[in-house]
């Protein structure tokens, strides 16, 4: 498994950071340069359960989905209104949603096994002990794009049938 700690190749550390920080930032900076942002856009970063209960089998998974949660909070500061660069842009919200062990194919092509040891570990954290489904994350993402997300900035918002609590 890629990220154990002990084992991790330059390649595994590269392509974590290139998926979960280096491409986020690439692409708000192409859409800051070419001012393709307009008044009061949505920046939503999707991150993981991961990033607040961390892994050994997957420091870089974790380590790169929090940077992302860091990221939205200084994009929050920066697009908000307050700084004349990005005037074009203010009113601009940036969050991340905190995804927790959801029924993608990703998760469940681990095989019997590897989902049985997902479930023996998040189902007791859970408030809401069952998979989440890709509704479940969309409908927060949706939320936070829309008007009822105008004053959500700066903000990690849990989507992991209470996996983990925000405060």
């Amino acid at each position: 498994m890629p990220g154990v700690i002990g084992q991790m190749t330059t390649e595994e550390i590269q392509r974590s950071l290139l998926g979960n920080v280096q491409t986020p930032v690439q692409i708000v900076e192409e859409l800051v340069r070419r001012k393709l942002f307009q008044p009061n856009s949505r920046i939503i970063y999707i991150s993981s359960v991961r990033s607040r209960l961390p892994w050994a089998d997957q420091l870089m998974y974790a380590a790169g989905k929090s940077a992302g949660e860091s990221l939205c909070r200084t994009w929050s500061q920066a697009f908000g209104g307050k700084d004349e660069r990005y005037a074009f842009m203010a009113g601009t919200t940036a969050n991340a949603v905190t995804a927790g062990l959801t029924e993608t194919d990703a998760v469940m092509d681990c095989g019997p096994e590897v989902v049985k040891t997902f479930q023996d570990e998040f189902f007791p954290l859970q408030s809401i002990p069952k998979f989440g489904q890709p509704e479940d994350v969309a409908d927060v993402v949706g939320m936070l794009c829309g008007n009822d997300g105008r004053w959500i900035t700066g903000s990690v918002i849990s989507a992991s049938g209470g996996c983990i609590k925000m405060q």
